[in-house]
């Protein structure tokens, strides 16, 4: 799968590209453009500087084809971002509607950034986010199948380390321009802008003061 074009806009007032594969819309490609010019000028410093990629495709499996990943081990999702050291890039979908474009970006860079900045090894973070999630009331017995943003089952104990770095992710996402994802309706979810901060609050106040940009590349 080849490149359809590099867009020529500049983000975070650095020559930051966004690759977007054939067959990809212009107006979604720089709706894109548009929502990752809005995320904090340090984080995109941190994100070209570990060097991620931003692209724009139909399927997340046409990305993994061209870095020479396995097609087949492409998830079936919106988007995603990747953050093996020979492989880091973030990846929006066309699937992803309009309306969610800055919400999705937001969480996908604070993924980028939660992997630049070794966060998930932080030992403040993981206190904090353990103490926050002992106060989130347990599954329920029988309650094994859940949806990512169901709400129900996003505030229960124990949360998985898939589910800690999300909620991470997506602190990161609120505390910018146009927020993230829990809390905003999202896939029909509940709208409320201050969940995560309501029930995560001191993960929420570890990451709001957290001074992004002041770690070495890795």
């Amino acid at each position: 799968m080849k490149i359809d074009n590099i867009s020529q806009n500049t983000s975070f007032q650095m020559n930051y590209k966004v690759l977007t594969m054939r067959n990809v819309k212009k107006d979604f490609t720089k709706a894109v453009e548009k929502s990752i010019k809005d995320i904090p000028d340090q984080w995109g410093e941190v994100l070209k500087r570990n060097n991620y990629k931003l692209y724009c495709s139909n399927s997340i499996a046409d990305i993994f084809e061209n870095e020479k990943l396995a097609r087949e081990g492409a998830p079936e999702w919106e988007a995603v971002t990747c953050t093996y050291p020979l492989y880091r890039f973030m990846a929006i979908t066309t699937r992803v509607e309009p309306k969610d474009i800055q919400k999705v970006v937001n969480h996908e860079a604070a993924h980028g950034i939660l992997d630049c900045e070794g966060l998930m090894e932080n030992r403040d973070l993981l206190d904090s986010l353990y103490y926050d999630m002992q106060k989130l009331p347990k599954r329920e017995p029988d309650n094994h199948n859940h949806d990512m943003f169901e709400v129900k089952n996003l505030l229960i104990k124990p949360l998985s380390e898939y589910f800690q770095t999300e909620v991470c992710a997506d602190i990161l996402a609120w505390i910018h321009t146009g927020g993230g994802l829990w809390g905003s309706g999202y896939k029909n979810s509940i709208k409320n802008k201050t969940l995560l901060k309501e029930n995560f609050p001191d993960t929420f106040e570890i990451l709001s003061n957290y001074k992004i940009g002041e770690r070495k590349s890795v």
